[in-house]
């Protein structure tokens, strides 16, 4: 198993119900093609997404029922593993939260996260809609280079896909049941956040 020496680690958070077979498979496709458009406040990718899902499974969807699931958003709350590992290896490792999601549907959560994210730049990503920019902005104010970084992310596509491309060499792939990461990434593997203590050298405590 692989060791990093990270500086920072810059950890895409994902919020998400349980899995609803293919309906939430479907949605998850249309949610994909939302986020590669232009940029758009992030109620206005799931609302979209989930319109497109309802026509495609021929579910009556109105505004309103669109509306009422983002509203309810902010009470999913982390994977149950997530947030034990990610304190412990924040309290020797700065943890930056890249995010590309608005405030009002984020910040609940990233409370429950219960991870010292660095207090400066914990939100950096939260206007961006590219995984590079959050990178660039991250990385320049906390005096680093990308190879300093460890990416964690359970979000092949999204997340460790594009941070390959950018050049980012350490990366982690959470695989929760999905498709295994392809050696095109380069990724280290883990099942949970249980696995990301291990794969961090971890250094003194900060203070």
């Amino acid at each position: 198993m692989p060791q990093f020496r990270p500086k920072y680690i810059s950890y895409v958070s994902e919020f998400r119900p349980e899995p609803m077979n293919g309906f939430i498979r479907s949605f998850a496709a249309f949610w994909f093609e939302e986020v590669l458009g232009n940029r758009k406040p992030y109620r206005d990718v799931v609302c979209n997404a989930l319109a497109l899902v309802c026509k495609r499974w021929n579910v009556e969807c109105q505004s309103k029922d669109t509306m009422c699931f983002c509203d309810a958003i902010p009470n999913w709350g982390p994977h149950s593993d997530v947030a034990e590992p990610l304190s412990r290896v924040g309290s020797r490792i700065p943890l930056v939260l890249l995010l590309n999601a608005m405030n009002e549907l984020i910040l609940r959560n990233i409370e429950r996260l219960q991870a010292p994210f660095n207090a400066e730049h914990g939100r950096a990503g939260s206007i961006l809609q590219t995984l590079s920019e959050g990178i660039r902005l991250c990385a320049r104010p906390l005096g680093t280079k990308s190879e300093d970084m460890l990416h964690v992310s359970s979000c092949l596509r999204c997340d460790l896909m594009p941070a390959h491309d950018i050049g980012i060499n350490n990366k982690v792939v959470i695989n929760r049941g999905q498709k295994s990461p392809t050696p095109y990434c380069e990724c280290a593997e883990i099942r949970d956040s249980e696995g990301l203590p291990p794969l961090a050298v971890l250094q003194e405590p900060i203070r």
